[in-house]
């Protein structure tokens, strides 16, 4: 019993002394359980604050939703209005197009109307300041041929038409050399010109069109029938024009014209006329065809010359930056030289040719556009100029050059006419800049006869005095153009010739001069000087154009 009671005071002691431990033990685990609890309120929390947020988002979303259904039930109300209004309006539109439709119309005829019986104006203002030297006597030494000069072109034209059929054109052209036709100068002689004065009468719609009376002609590459529009004076024929036309196809011109009217009892006529045909058959090509007539029987210089020519010109169908320009005439009649009062000397057969043979290449470049060519132009000569009745004589065969533009066809210094001469060379130019353009051109000239008269109207003697050379010499072309816009143009050339032996050959220009006399202080004598042709020729242009 003793033992019992000493074995359950001991597990009282153990118990009392263990209860602290386990207490604190349980008060440990407790304060776990809380922490966590804590933390899973704080997530509870966070989601309880989105689910919130979410909440809110759907109310404004909801809010949104209304107003926008709201809006659809407006919208098809009015929908179901639509097509009364659309009627209305579509029958509003069609009444302001019909009244469109009549001012339209009548504006038309008002414009017709006043088309017709329009007066267009036109003008054009044109100076020219050049310097030359030598290109007269080809001597540096013979201060006659250096010049400094200017001269200007001013035209005011205007065109009528009356009546749908017709048009009257005017120009009138004052062309004068600066110092000259001054009021205060030696020559007072009018400068003042009609340039052009015709009527343009349609006889048949698109068809046939009559021009008669003074007016510019222009055809082809104007080798043998051109403006001349280079010169400050140009050129006009007087006479008639009649036109054909089928469809863009072919073009008939007949022409007439007379250009020195003399007495009606001699008959010392100029008339110039024929028939020039073009037919654009192939897009971008020209084919002409030609037969021209000269009549000039002014004494001294009789000739009654046909010319039957053909030419095809422009870029090719197949490769349209590869361009040609073939030209070939042929001349025949005859031609009176030589005279003695009235009375011929020799009539002689007249038979000549001439050719232009040119080739091309523009090359597709959309900034610079670069072109180069090269080309031959001849014309044939006559060795035989000798006004004597023989039998060596009895044929012509120096082309008679007609009425084409002369310029830059023998160079750009205007030195040489299309006979007895050939002449070869090329081209080049670019366009750096819009508007802007710049250009070279080389020629080589030689005569095709080494005796008879130089292909040239003026100085350099008529004729070759010595029959050793055909080098007639070389020529050098640069040119610069600027066209500011369609009215404003400016240009700016250099030119020089260099003689060749042709020229050189010839007996030296021969002048009579006053000298100091060696022999008698204070007086002077007459003296022969020989001024041989030789030397280098040039030229230097500036040219302002305005037109309106």
């Amino acid at each position: 019993m003793k033992r019992i009671a000493v074995t359950l005071a001991v597990m009282v002691c153990a118990v009392l002394l263990a209860s602290p431990a386990l207490a604190q033990k349980k008060i440990s685990q407790l304060e776990e359980k809380t922490a966590l609890i804590e933390e899973d309120l704080e997530v509870l929390k966070e989601f309880l604050q989105d689910q919130s947020k979410a909440i809110n988002d759907l109310r404004s979303g909801a809010a949104k939703v209304t107003a926008l259904e709201q809006r659809v039930a407006k919208t098809e109300k009015a929908v179901k209005t639509l097509p009364e209004a659309d009627k209305k309006l579509a029958k509003l539109i069609m009444d302001v197009s019909s009244r469109v439709t009549e001012v339209d119309k009548r504006l038309a005829i008002v414009e017709d109307e006043l088309a017709r019986k329009r007066v267009n104006f036109s003008g054009q203002f044109r100076v020219r300041p050049q310097i030359v030297t030598n290109v007269d006597n080809f001597n540096s030494s013979l201060d006659e041929d250096q010049d400094l000069f200017a001269n200007q072109r001013l035209r005011i034209g205007m065109d009528v038409t009356p009546v749908d059929w017709m048009t009257g054109v005017f120009v009138l052209q004052d062309v004068r050399g600066w110092g000259n036709n001054a009021p205060d100068s030696a020559d007072r002689s009018d400068p003042l010109r009609v340039h052009e004065a015709y009527l343009k009468v349609e006889l048949y719609p698109k068809m046939l069109e009559l021009k008669i009376g003074r007016q510019e002609w222009d055809f082809g590459s104007s080798r043998m029938i051109g403006k001349s529009d280079w010169s400050q004076a140009g050129r006009s024929f007087d006479g008639f024009d009649l036109t054909v036309t089928y469809e863009n196809f072919i073009r008939a011109d007949v022409l007439f014209s007379i250009l020195d009217e003399r007495s009606a009892t001699d008959g010392e006529d100029l008339l110039f006329g024929g028939a020039y045909l073009t037919v654009p058959y192939i897009k971008g090509l020209d084919f002409d065809l030609y037969l021209l007539y000269l009549h000039d029987n002014r004494d001294g210089a009789r000739r009654k010359v046909g010319t039957l020519g053909a030419r095809v010109g422009g870029h090719m169908p197949f490769h349209t930056p590869l361009f040609v320009d073939l030209e070939a005439s042929v001349q025949f009649g005859t031609v009176t030289e030589g005279f003695s009062g009235d009375t011929a000397v020799i009539d002689q057969d007249h038979l000549a040719t001439a050719y232009h043979l040119e080739v091309g290449y523009e090359i597709p470049e959309k900034v610079t556009n670069p072109v180069v060519s090269i080309f031959f132009d001849a014309a044939s000569g006559d060795g035989n100029t000798s006004a004597n009745l023989t039998s060596t004589n009895d044929l012509h065969s120096a082309f008679v050059p007609l009425f084409g533009t002369r310029h830059k066809i023998l160079g750009d210094m205007d030195l040489w006419h299309l006979s007895n001469i050939w002449d070869i060379g090329g081209k080049a130019s670019i366009t750096p800049l819009k508007g802007l353009s710049f250009e070279l051109a080389l020629h080589s000239m030689h005569l095709v006869e080494d005796t008879g008269p130089l292909p040239r109207g003026n100085a350099v003697g008529s004729s070759l005095s010595k029959a050793i050379r055909t080098d007639l010499g070389f020529e050098i072309d640069l040119r610069a153009d600027y066209r500011l816009n369609e009215n404003i143009a400016f240009a700016l050339g250099y030119s020089a010739f260099i003689p060749g032996g042709a020229i050189e050959d010839q007996t030296p220009n021969r002048r009579l001069e006053q000298i100091a006399d060696p022999n008698n202080p204070g007086q002077t004598k007459d003296q022969l000087f020989d001024y041989p042709y030789g030397d280098p020729a040039h030229w230097l242009f500036m040219q302002a154009d305005f037109t309106f």
